[in-house]
């Protein structure tokens, strides 16, 4: 797929709003998720081999109802009942007493948004409490008009529905709206949106199912985001 095609002639003007992924596009909770993981799994005996790492990678993006189901398909029986909370309370640890680590790029990218008026919004797999939280603790909520997190949907990335709302809080077509991503399972929600998604890869490349995707395209960071933008 020649992504340069998917992007040409595109104009900033046609989108009248952006909406974001939060955690490995905006915050870099990515890796400490993983880690978090992996120190669970260790904890319960699991040791880490490439079963573990692909049960984690297809977590990537989902929320909170769907990765439970992606554990308990992963481990089977052996899944410890307390498996999901114990994960959860080591890496919130690490990103609720503290302010997560923001992503190379947010604040310039936000910034010149804000400078062109157009709405944002944020379509998070985490739970809304928790977003708010992470987003009031880096000084990021006030770039955004609506906050959507994955408990405020039925179901999880890569549908649509949590797109498809953020949207409608703003009261914009999703056709209309530019979304931006790192995971594949949020490129794919975004898409089925019938958005034009811009993925920032952060722990996994573009699949090969995303890179047949027509309205997507992949950057290496969100200052090439920036740049696209400026141009466009």
């Amino acid at each position: 797929m020649n992504q340069i095609k998917n992007w040409y002639n595109r104009q900033l003007d046609e989108f009248q709003a952006v909406i974001f992924d939060m955690d490995g596009l905006l915050l870099d909770t990515e890796r400490i998720s993983y880690d978090s993981f992996m120190e669970t799994c260790l904890e319960y005996g699991f040791e880490n081999t490439e079963q573990t790492k692909a049960i984690y990678q297809q977590c990537i993006g989902c929320n909170s109802s769907r990765l439970q189901l992606i554990l308990k398909d992963g481990f089977g029986s052996m899944l410890p009942n307390n498996f999901y909370s114990r994960w959860r309370e080591i890496y919130g640890q690490q990103v609720y007493q503290k302010a997560p680590p923001i992503k190379e790029g947010v604040l310039p990218l936000l910034q010149f948004l804000q400078s062109r008026n157009l709405p944002l919004a944020v379509a998070t797999s985490t739970k809304f409490p928790n977003a708010i939280k992470k987003l009031e603790s880096t000084n990021l909520l006030f770039f955004f008009d609506e906050v959507i997190g994955g408990d405020q949907v039925r179901k999880s990335k890569p549908e649509p529905e949590i797109y498809q709302k953020a949207a409608q809080s703003l009261r914009v077509p999703a056709e209309s709206c530019l979304a931006l991503e790192d995971s594949n399972n949020g490129v794919r929600a975004a898409h089925n949106a019938d958005m034009f998604v811009i993925q920032i890869p952060d722990m996994l490349p573009p699949s090969e199912l995303v890179q047949t995707l027509d309205q997507w395209i992949s950057v290496p960071s969100l200052a090439d985001v920036l740049q696209l933008l400026q141009n466009a």
